[in-house]
C-alpha cells in the first residue's frame, strides 16, 4: 500500500524501554503501520511480553550487527512506501506518524525527508531544543548548525534509501549524521512544526570511542565537502579538530591534543566559545 509506513526499531538488551517505545507506535492516531522490531540480541527471545498487535513483527538477527546493521535488516524487510526510524529508548507522541506523513506528502518531489519538533531529556528535565530549518541544508548539517535531534526523527521515502544506500555498518557513532549527509546531498528537507517526539537522555559518551568515531565520520564525509564553500569547509575542519581536542584532553593524551588544537587554528584562527571550553578542560585535567 502506498501510504504504508514501516517503523524500524532496532533493539539490544533494553526490553523494558522497548515496551514503552513500541506502545508509543501502537497508540498512533495513524494506523496504517508495520512495526519492525529488529532484535540484535542473540540471547534474548522474550520481547514485548503481553503486547499483542498484528502489525508488530519481530525480526532476529542471526548475529549481532549493531544499531546500523539492525536498521538495515529492517529496511530490507520493509514493505512500506515510507520508512520511519525509532530508537528503542525514545518515544513518539500520538501524532507523530500522521503529521510527519502529511508534511511529506504535501511537499515537492525534491523533498525527501521530514523531521518534527522534539523534546530532549537533560538532567531529568525535558527541554524543547528545536530549530526550524528547511530546504537545502547540507552545508548547515556539515558545519554542525543543523540537528534533527536523533535518528528517531527521520521520516523518509524508501525509494530515497534505495538511491543513497543503507546505513554504514562500520560506524558506531555519528551514523545518523553520515546518513543524513548522503540524503541531503540530493534532497531537501521539510520541517513539521508540531511537537512529535521525546528523546530520552543518554550517558556521557566514552571519549576514546567517540574520538575514533569522529575520525571515521570525517573520513567518510570528506568526498561530500566539495559542495560547500571553502569558508564553510574550513569551519567544518576547525570544529572537528577542536571537538577532537576536547576528547583527547579527557583521554589525557595532551601531546596529541596540542597537535589537533594547532590544526584547528590553521582553519579558523580563534573561536572564543570553543577555545574557552578547551582551556577550561585543560585546567580541570591537572
Amino acid at each position: 500500500m502506498k501510504d504504508l509506513i514501516s517503523v524500524i526499531i532496532p533493539t539490544y538488551k533494553r526490553p523494558e524501554k522497548l515496551l514503552r517505545t513500541v506502545k508509543s507506535v501502537v497508540n498512533q492516531t495513524y494506523k496504517n503501520l508495520e512495526i519492525l522490531v529488529v532484535n540484535d540480541d542473540r540471547d534474548n527471545n522474550n520481547l514485548l511480553t503481553g503486547l499483542k498487535d498484528d502489525r508488530i513483527k519481530i525480526i532476529k538477527n542471526e548475529r549481532s550487527k549493531g544499531a546500523n546493521g539492525a536498521r538495515n535488516t529492517g529496511i530490507i524487510n520493509a514493505k512500506g512506501f515510507f520508512i520511519a526510524f525509532l530508537d528503542d529508548d525514545d518515544e513518539w507522541l500520538p501524532n507523530y506518524a500522521e503529521t510527519q506523513l502529511n508534511c511529506l506528502k504535501e511537499t515537492s518531489e525534491d523533498v525527501g525527508l521530514v523531521y518534527g519538533a522534539y523534546m530532549i531529556e537533560e538532567n531529568n528535565k525535558w527541554l524543547q531544543k528545536f530549530q526550524r530549518i528547511e530546504g537545502d541544508i547540507l552545508a548547515e548539517l556539515i558545519i554542525d548548525k543543523f540537528r534533527i535531534g536523533a535518528s528517531s526523527n527521520i521520516f523518509i521515502k524508501k525509494e530515497i534509501i534505495d538511491k543513497i544506500g543503507l546505513w554504514d555498518e562500520e560506524m558506531a557513532r555519528q551514523q545518523d549524521l553520515e546518513f543524513l549527509v548522503r540524503v541531503f546531498k540530493y534532497y531537501k528537507v521539510v520541517c513539521n512544526p508540531e511537537l512529535v517526539l521525546k528523546v530520552y537522555g543518554h550517558n556521557d559518551p566514552d571519549p576514546e570511542k567517540t574520538f575514533l568515531s569522529r575520525e571515521i565520520f570525517c573520513e567518510k564525509i570528506s568526498p561530500h565537502l566539495e559542495v560547500i564553500s571553502e569558508e564553510r569547509k574550513a569551519l567544518f575542519f576547525s570544529n572537528h579538530y577542536r571537538r577532537q581536542t576536547n576528547f583527547l584532553i579527557k583521554m589525557k593524551s595532551f601531546k596529541k591534543a596540542k597537535k589537533y588544537w594547532l590544526k584547528a587554528f590553521e582553519n579558523k584562527k580563534i573561536s572564543f566559545k570553543k577555545d574557552g571550553k578547551i582551556l577550561i578542560s585543560l585546567l580541570k585535567s591537572f
